[in-house]
């Protein structure tokens, strides 16, 4: 009886002392009776050397939910791993609320990060079924917002009916594509997501008696001129791709219409509100950005793409281009 209670004293030491050694390469490890860990993996340190032993990932369990999310508050998770019970807690966005489309002019407010020294909204109806009249359409990058609140950097605009989808911007920076919400008028910028657009999330602003009066799209007729581009010899199509009317098109644009095929002269009759122009051959030759003109301005309705791509500005007529200063 004595000789096998010592083999099980002996056995059951042997197999505790096998958890603080292990061989390798002729090498015995004194690892930690604990494990080391951190947000994605767990190891056993070992007292002699610099190994990482047992080194894995978490092996994670589900979700627990500690916080319900609400349309205004953000709630929490955390979830455990089975193996060396580290506990990891994240945020849970806020709910969204139901999205729709402005019925009528609709106050809308965004609250932007301090070192925006102004904020536009670009809104459009992306929704099948929804439009907005053409006297109110936007293009890039929108209009300018009212400063509502200077201390807490909030901004105002009345969309017009029909607007279902909004960004806000400040020339450089701007946020995701924003779904419309009719409960929730304040879109507040949150974090940069990975494409370096703000995410937001939506909330309630009271308007008060001290508030000035919002800014609203000004009904207007946008009128078309016909511009006219010269282009090298072997661009053997034009496209005209063009920013800041209420049609911006798709990369390369718009094809444009020959109009004399032995000077290489094309036409495209353009909204007069564009603010940049790029001239191509649909194969990967362009022109730069054209910006900063005003067209019919001095005559202005014609360029001339030299075949080192750079621009003329010119007043085109009866076949012949004049040239303006930029």
């Amino acid at each position: 009886m004595k000789k096998v209670l010592k083999s099980l004293i002996f056995t059951f030491a042997f197999a505790a002392s096998a958890f603080a050694m292990a061989s390798c390469g002729g090498h015995t490890h004194h690892l930690a009776k604990e494990w080391s860990k951190d947000a994605t993996k767990h190891w056993h340190d070992c007292s002699g050397c610099d190994d990482l032993v047992d080194k894995a990932a978490h092996a994670w369990g589900e979700w627990i939910v500690d916080e319900e999310p609400t349309e205004t508050e953000k709630g929490s998770h955390h979830r455990i791993c089975s193996v060396c019970n580290y506990e990891a807690t994240e945020e849970i966005p806020m709910l969204a609320p139901e999205f729709g489309v402005a019925t009528d002019f609709t106050a809308v407010y965004a609250q932007v990060p301090a070192e925006w020294d102004t904020a536009n909204i670009y809104y459009w109806a992306g929704n099948e079924g929804n439009t907005i009249e053409d006297a109110y359409k936007v293009g890039w990058p929108g209009t300018e917002m009212t400063l509502v609140n200077e201390e807490d950097h909030i901004w105002g605009f009345m969309v017009p009916a029909g607007v279902d989808h909004v960004i806000f911007n400040d020339g450089a920076t701007q946020t995701v594509d924003i779904d419309f919400s009719p409960a929730k008028n304040l879109y507040v910028l949150d974090t940069v997501n990975g494409e370096g657009k703000y995410t937001i999330y939506y909330s309630v602003y009271e308007p008060t008696a001290d508030d000035p009066e919002l800014g609203r799209p000004e009904g207007r007729v946008i009128e078309r001129i016909t511009i006219y581009a010269q282009v090298p010899a072997d661009w053997e199509e034009v496209y005209v791709h063009f920013w800041g009317s209420i049609e911006d098109p798709d990369w390369p644009g718009r094809e444009m219409t020959l109009v004399d095929e032995e000077e290489h002269i094309y036409s495209f009759d353009i909204q007069e509100i564009v603010v940049g122009i790029i001239f191509n051959n649909g194969n990967g030759t362009q022109t730069a950005n054209i910006e900063d003109f005003e067209l019919d301005a001095e005559g202005l309705n014609g360029f001339v793409v030299a075949d080192t791509l750079e621009v003329t500005y010119a007043h085109y007529a009866d076949g012949v281009f004049t040239p303006l200063e930029a």
